[in-house]
């Protein structure tokens, strides 16, 4: 027999506990729920939470480690026994805000039992140099799992426990826990697809977007959410046509941005039109940029103000459209896309965007739609 503790635990609120060092907390009430008695509860694997008659100052206790069951002592009143599986290489002995790091027996099946004497005569309080009117043994040895046995009682302080236990319902078992967690991440993973979804039909303009559509990607996306039913007319072009009207569109952008007869601007606007890369000098950024906003003489650099944005001024958003170089180049760059239906979402999605009311282009693309008068190829 090894003594793993001898000495006094400073209680408070009547309760002693022996827990792995995994820093896992448990309920002090549920612990014994359904159990047959209430001095010790084993509900919890690696815990025991353990009832004092009394319920703060010193009590004494001595732990002990059997290799086999030890004989009962006919000095203990109140006797209880459960089984408990210890799951960590460290063990404490702990009390409200006290505690102490005890030898560890080897993690595995253990019977304890918990011995009392004086329960009912233990004091509210005790202080200093009183004398000890309650004591306390805690035996472990090894043994399979079997429940809970109220072994000897003889208080009504332990009475009252094990009549408060058997009216305690127990904690979930892990496969209920488990359950239950898997319910729960069910229900969240349902309500965030219930989310995502409400919020990808409000993304593209009140209806969810076809495989198709979808596939497009942002541009598309971005125009179905100003206005849906063009971005379903646009798409159901056929290719040819559909790159016809990104050419348009971008011819728009620059015929309003009064670059449409560069004549750098023009063999891009041809390249895109036979469905060609744009020229080589398209690569550089920097390039297109200080042509199309050659810096000030002196200057290195220009700064461009209009960006596109949307602000939000009170309960309205007000549109900030790009310079309309920049909406051209950009709906240049965008009808020169390789998927037809990619280049005309996007090139429409320009075009709009660098309008005060981007609503204004859309209707107005919309109605050619509809009447056909829109380039046929």
């Amino acid at each position: 027999m090894d003594v793993l503790f001898d000495g006094e635990v400073p209680v408070h609120y009547g309760f002693v506990y022996l827990e792995p060092g995994d820093g896992s907390d448990v309920e002090l009430l549920t612990a014994r729920g359904g159990q047959a008695n209430g001095l010790c509860g084993a509900r919890y694997p690696g815990h025991l939470l353990m009832v004092t008659g009394l319920h703060t100052g010193p009590a004494p206790l001595r732990v002990e480690l059997h290799h086999e069951r030890p004989p009962l002592d006919e000095q203990w009143e109140d006797v209880v026994e459960v089984p408990v599986t210890l799951t960590s290489e460290e063990c404490w002995l702990t009390a409200f805000d006290w505690a102490q790091q005890v030898p560890t027996p080897a993690p595995g099946d253990y019977r304890a039992r918990w011995s009392a004497t004086g329960m009912d005569q233990a004091p509210d309080t005790r202080i200093g140099d009183e004398p000890a009117l309650d004591r306390y043994l805690l035996q472990l040895w090894p043994a399979p799992v079997a429940p809970d046995a109220v072994v000897r009682l003889g208080s009504e302080n332990a009475a009252y426990w094990h009549r408060e236990a058997a009216n305690t319902q127990p904690p979930p078992t892990p496969q209920e826990l488990a359950a239950e967690h898997a319910e729960q991440e069910r229900q969240q993973l349902a309500a965030q697809a219930q989310w995502e979804a409400a919020q990808e039909i409000q993304d593209w303009g009140g209806r969810a977007p076809t495989d198709q559509l979808r596939a497009l990607g942002g541009r598309t996306s971005q125009l179905a959410y100003l206005n849906r039913d063009v971005v379903d007319a646009l798409a159901a072009l056929a290719g040819a046509q559909q790159r016809a009207v990104s050419v348009w569109a971008a011819r728009q952008a620059c015929t309003v941005a009064g670059i449409a007869e560069l004549d750098w601007i023009e063999q891009a606007l041809e390249s895109v039109s036979r469905g060609e890369p744009l020229p080589e000098q398209w690569d550089d950024a920097d390039l297109i940029w200080d042509r199309v906003f050659p810096p000030p003489a002196g200057e290195t650099e220009v700064e461009t103000v209009f960006t596109g944005r949307y602000w939000e001024v009170g309960e309205e958003y007000i549109h900030e459209p790009m310079a309309p170089e920049a909406t051209a180049i950009d709906a240049i760059r965008q009808a020169a896309a390789q998927d037809p239906a990619q280049a005309v979402m996007g090139a429409i999605d320009a075009l709009a965007r660098g309008h005060l009311d981007p609503a204004v282009v859309l209707l107005d693309v919309q109605q050619r739609l509809t009447e056909g008068t829109l380039p046929p190829r």
